[in-house]
């Protein structure tokens, strides 16, 4: 009775420090819960539309520091301009955004993978003559979107965004463009006073 007791909570105790060093995901990690964030150009391609802004700004947000998620909201979308077959290239609005990210990455690293949920609803306005077209990022189709790739610069990090397989919704008239499943988003951007631990 005593050795198979010796033998079980030898067993116990192995699985327990094998358990401990499963490495968990790379994680963010501020001084704050939150900071600037500032983006450059950025394009994205939306079932026949071209989206082009050259420039957008917001914050970053953590529930905790450290931790494997955090929320991106980008509040200011600036000088953007959307072209499609049939609309020559004219202004456009790009609402307010909010995303959620999270690791993908096991391990402490200084650059990670990042999958990429809406959170709250993107829409890109434009007008031409007397018509008006919406298109719509919603939280719906578009949770863990790949790919972002974040890397830690100097006390920031660096995000390179490629994001595939946004779906996207049509409100309004809009010619030349489609809804679709498969429309893309890239771009760079910083988040201040952040990094990957």
């Amino acid at each position: 009775m005593c050795k198979s007791k010796l033998v079980l909570g030898f067993i116990v105790t192995l699985s327990a420090v094998a358990f401990s060093a499963v490495p968990a995901f790379a994680e963010f990690s501020s001084g704050a819960t939150s900071g600037q964030a500032k983006f450059g150009e950025g394009t994205m391609e939306a079932g026949g539309l071209t989206l082009t802004c050259t420039s957008a700004e917001g914050e970053w947000k953590l529930p905790t520091s450290p931790s494997s998620r955090g929320i991106l909201k980008i509040n200011k979308h600036n000088n953007c301009v959307a072209k499609s077959s049939e609309i020559k290239e004219v202004p456009a609005t790009f609402g307010a955004c909010e995303i959620e990210g999270k690791s993908t990455t096991k391990g402490v690293t200084k650059e990670a993978q990042v999958k990429a949920s809406i959170v709250r609803t993107c829409t890109t306005e434009l007008k031409v003559l007397f018509i008006t077209c919406k298109v719509d990022v919603e939280p719906e189709g578009n949770k863990e979107l790949k790919k972002i790739k974040a890397t830690n610069e100097n006390s920031n990090i660096a995000l390179v965004t490629e994001l595939e397989g946004v779906t996207t919704k049509l409100g309004g008239t809009c010619p030349g463009v489609k809804p679709t499943k498969e429309a893309t988003s890239k771009g760079n951007g910083l988040l201040e006073g952040v990094k990957l631990v």
